[in-house]
């Protein structure tokens, strides 16, 4: 076989692989589909990474109480100064589902952020005394479930159908400066879990799923290669 033969053979394979991964994800919805998840993924880290990751958390205050020769006394924790850490690990978790209703594409997959931690500035006031302490945590993974649609032909003209947690797994909670109010330290970590997970379902079911119902309809998936008509 001449060069010249050989070189027209390699062009022909070459140009087959090509065909095949472009039909291959033409002829598959769920490759589609992930082609547009990981699109709006993108998105948001790259475009609005800086204003979620680190988020700043809101001052919080903490009420309990404590039994003394059995009387119950109130005690206090304000956290202030708080940061939640990890929110750009948004990833897409496995393939997405698509399906072609009407005029539209529906796509629907399930998106993880993993791991988290945050941090809390803090004072404990028990009989108008108490030192001043840090609250410190973590959380291992969290699934969050999202839908929505987009044009079939233009890939515009988005609009989400769901936005929400599934789970949260693996938090952990850490308290440091409790000196003798180390009994207070149960409380504050019950309290302080709670806390997390009232910010976790704010910051994601509220102002990230504004934020992707906002940029939906005006944004431009991929759609070039994908029809052949």
């Amino acid at each position: 076989m001449g060069f010249l033969q050989f070189a027209f053979f390699i062009g022909l394979v070459v140009l087959a692989r090509t065909y095949a991964n472009d039909s291959s994800i033409e002829n598959d919805p769920n490759e589609r589909g992930n082609l547009y998840i990981d699109k709006l993924v993108e998105d948001i880290i790259e475009v609005r990474g800086d204003e979620f990751d680190p988020y700043k958390l809101g001052e919080s205050v903490l009420g309990f109480y404590k039994k003394v020769l059995f009387v119950n006394i109130s005690a206090e924790v304000r956290l202030h100064n708080g940061y939640l850490r990890g929110l750009k690990t948004l990833h897409r978790t496995g393939d997405s589902y698509l399906v072609e209703q009407g005029d539209k594409l529906v796509i629907r997959a399930d998106l993880g952020f993993g791991a988290l931690d945050f941090s809390y500035e803090g004072s404990l006031k028990f009989l108008k005394i108490g030192p001043s302490i840090t609250v410190s945590g973590n959380v291992a993974y969290i699934e969050v479930m999202i839908e929505f649609s987009v044009d079939s032909k233009t890939g515009k003209n988005g609009s989400l159908h769901e936005f929400f947690i599934n789970d949260i797994r693996g938090m952990d909670v850490w308290v440091s400066g409790l000196g003798p109010f180390n009994w207070a330290l149960n409380p504050i970590i019950k309290g302080a879990k709670k806390i997390f997970k009232t910010y976790l379902r704010n910051l994601l079911e509220s102002k990230i799923r504004f934020y992707i119902e906002e940029r939906l309809p005006n944004f431009q998936f991929p759609v070039e290669g994908l029809y052949r008509r």
